[in-house]
């Protein structure tokens, strides 16, 4: 089976590498077959030992999808906060803090309190494709020390194939931002019932 390194370029304008022009905002997969890990050393521009190209998703037929649980905090801006639990299933626990737009002080009361509803089909796989190409199951397990500053810090607990994933920060690496973003903005893209249960979501 052949290994995918995913490399992300952050250089704010594009630049040559080789004989192809790489996008700062996309990311780009090698063809290598001998990687331990996920690196996060730099990759020089003349390397002659990569070969680059833009793909959509790393599949991965053995993965399995036991729960996901995700937690964000608050900052000294509008940052929600969000706990949420998604099953195996398909079923999904929200509980919400929203602030209103352009007001930090007053609470979005649409956006509030406990919530529960069901994923599409289509939502579920993006959701597995994104937990596979953020290489999360392949990260050890966890707290990022930089926990420093006015920003959100974000949790995410991933149960798999027999094993429990854990990982928090408050800067995550870019490979996990697409899977972060999804989670974030989940809650707009289906129908939710407001609950009035009490839920505890793991920590």
């Amino acid at each position: 089976m052949l290994n995918i390194l995913l490399i992300t370029f952050t250089l704010i304008s594009q630049f040559s590498f080789g004989h192809q022009v790489l996008n700062s905002n996309d990311q780009y997969y090698s063809r290598a077959v001998d990687y331990k890990k996920v690196p996060d050393e730099k990759i020089e521009r003349d390397t002659k030992q990569l070969s680059i190209e833009p793909i959509e998703f790393v599949q991965d037929s053995s993965f399995t999808f036991d729960k996901l649980i995700f937690h964000t905090s608050a900052c000294f801006g509008s940052c929600p906060v969000i706990n949420l639990e998604i099953l195996s299933d398909k079923s999904i626990r929200f509980t919400g803090n929203y602030f209103k737009d352009e007001n930090f002080n007053e609470t979005d009361s649409a956006r509030y309190g406990n919530f529960s509803g069901q994923l599409s089909d289509q939502l579920y796989n993006e959701l597995i494709d994104l937990i596979i190409t953020s290489k999360i199951t392949e990260m050890e397990n966890k707290q990022n020390q930089v926990l420093c500053c006015d920003a959100a810090v974000k949790t995410l607990i991933l149960y798999h194939n027999d094993t429990r994933k854990y990982y928090k920060a408050m800067f995550e690496p870019s490979v996990l931002r697409n899977l972060i973003s999804f989670l974030y903005s989940i809650n707009q893209n289906l129908d939710l019932t407001q609950v009035e249960d009490n839920f505890y979501f793991e920590k």
